[in-house]
């Protein structure tokens, strides 16, 4: 599953790169693919880890409840993430709900620093004068169990609560 995070972040980090693409000898540009490409795996495998981590602290029974809610959301003419969001915290245990937490704080923390340690990679690469990647920047997102696990699913306005804002936005 393609996460919104993971693919911000390479639009980010890639856009200054076309723009200096028609200058950039293939060897460079080769070599600044090979490295999107590099931090797309990772930002994937974080992606399935925090996920596989997430469902486990789940029991069986509220997999399954999990699972019914989404699906409902799945097809439901009118869906509602905000009700399914209400009815997942309300599932859960308190010990879920936190196990869920802390699991997102650190995968989303994770990701942050990859960003981070990709975007001085790219900054050094490129030449003097090339513009600036977009800053990422917090959108006030519900931080709750509900909502972290239906984003987890892929529903849900802003994945991972992040959005881009281009320099001097």
């Amino acid at each position: 599953m393609k996460t919104l995070l993971a693919t911000l972040g390479l639009a980010a980090l890639l856009s200054p790169a076309l723009a200096l693409a028609d200058d950039a000898p293939p060897a460079q540009w080769q070599a600044h693919m090979a490295q999107f490409q590099q931090f797309h795996q990772k930002m994937e495998q974080l992606h399935v880890q925090a996920r596989s981590q997430m469902l486990a602290a789940l029991t069986p029974a509220h997999r399954e409840a999990l699972a019914n809610i989404i699906g409902h959301q799945a097809i439901a003419q009118n869906p509602d993430p905000e009700a399914a969001a209400r009815q997942i915290n309300a599932l859960l245990s308190p010990g879920e709900a936190q196990s869920v937490l802390r699991i997102h704080d650190a995968t989303r923390a994770q990701a942050e620093s990859l960003m981070q340690s990709m975007r001085s990679q790219m900054q050094h690469s490129m030449p003097p004068g090339a513009p600036d990647h977009p800053k990422m920047m917090e959108h006030s997102m519900p931080h709750d169990a509900g909502h972290i696990l239906l984003m987890l699913a892929g529903h849900g306005e802003h994945e991972h609560g992040m959005m881009m804002v281009h320099p001097g936005a």
